[in-house]
């Protein structure tokens, strides 16, 4: 894989990243404050309810660090990628769970309506 490749993948994948990590914040304040749903996550238990605290903690700390991960990688040399990559898809397939899970309890909450 050349630079350029793994360039155009790391911002791709950073960004559905970010997307997913919006719409658990979402659906998760959502959940909450609905009582649908409970934070599981141990950190974010004390902020769930905060909507400022979790846009901080959910969009503008993962952006801001998606942007610095990507502007690293343009100055670095292409070592590694394939463990990167690896570990990147990790990040979004675990989102990509999350945001099935509240999938299921927005299903069974309509369902129960």
């Amino acid at each position: 894989m050349v630079k350029e490749d793994f360039l155009k993948y790391l911002k791709r994948v950073l960004i559905v990243i970010c997307i997913l990590n919006f719409t658990d914040m979402v659906l998760t304040y959502i959940g909450v404050t609905t009582g649908h749903a409970i934070e599981i996550n141990p950190f974010m238990v004390k902020y769930v309810n905060n909507i400022y605290s979790m846009i901080v903690l959910k969009v503008m700390v993962p952006v801001t660090v998606a942007a610095y991960l990507y502007y690293r990688q343009l100055r670095s040399e292409i070592s590694k990628f394939k463990i990167k990559k690896k570990l990147l898809n990790i990040c979004m397939y675990a989102y990509i769970l999350i945001n099935i899970n509240h999938l299921i309890w927005i299903a069974i909450a309509l369902n129960k309506s």
